[in-house]
């Protein structure tokens, strides 16, 4: 349709949705060597980062549009860039919620769990159109003071201790049921940072969670500013 706005989308084909991912690093020095051995890795010493790149050992990874698909004077071009926020600290930023997860097993084989281990993820819950400015600055997106860290362990703690004086197990399970339906109907922060169970639980708990984030955010796109996560829910409960 003329004059409807576009989505912006990244070079690799999925909506632009920005990710961060905190890593909690061991060993500095050892993360660095790993980096240098990388092809896929650039050491960005203007702007103080490590550019990770859809070249050399990324190449194999699978997006929406190929890399072969993707213009040769366009090669390589940028999937992320990692910062060392101090010497226990590395975030690594992206463009789409595909993209950090595939950062997040890439990376698993790429630094040894004794070096650095990833522990929070941050999204940016919405989209972005289509415009000639530019990309929106990742640092801006990301400051401290515009991310809402979620802690699942103490909303569990607050659940668990208003179940604690109901005594029949029925009611106590329908009002579990009924407190986190009602949490699940609150809108989500612009910016939520939550922890990253991947040594536990695999990829896929990270995968669900980001993807459903982006479902949200796409129906916030097309004028449904009520939808919430409690409404996928309903949804897939009704099917």
């Amino acid at each position: 349709m003329a004059g409807e706005k576009q989505l912006l989308m990244t070079m690799t084909g999925e909506m632009h949705q920005p990710v961060r991912l905190y890593y909690e690093v061991m060993d500095q020095a050892a993360v660095v060597k790993a980096f240098t051995k990388l092809r896929c890795m650039d050491d960005d010493q203007d702007n103080q980062r490590w550019v990770w790149l859809y070249h050399g050992e990324a190449k194999k990874l699978k997006f929406h549009t190929s890399y072969a698909a993707i213009p040769r004077k366009m090669r390589p071009i940028v999937l992320g860039s990692l910062r060392f926020a101090n010497i226990e600290a590395m975030s690594l930023d992206v463009r789409s919620w595909e993209r950090a997860t595939k950062a997040v097993v890439f990376f698993d084989h790429a630094l040894k769990r004794s070096i650095a281990q990833v522990t929070h993820a941050a999204i940016v819950n919405r989209l972005f159109p289509s415009t000639t400015d530019g990309l929106p600055e990742l640092e801006d997106l990301f400051a401290p003071e515009k991310v809402t860290e979620i802690r699942p362990e103490e909303m569990l703690l607050r659940v668990t201790a208003s179940l604690q004086t109901i005594h029949d197990p029925g009611q106590r399970r329908d009002m579990a049921f009924a407190m986190l339906e009602q949490q699940s109907k609150q809108p989500l922060p612009d910016v939520e940072k939550f922890p990253v169970h991947f040594y536990e639980d695999g990829i896929t708990s990270l995968e669900n969670a980001l993807r459903l984030r982006q479902i949200v955010a796409f129906e916030h796109w097309r004028g449904n500013t009520d939808y919430t996560l409690g409404d996928i829910i309903r949804k897939v409960s009704a099917g």
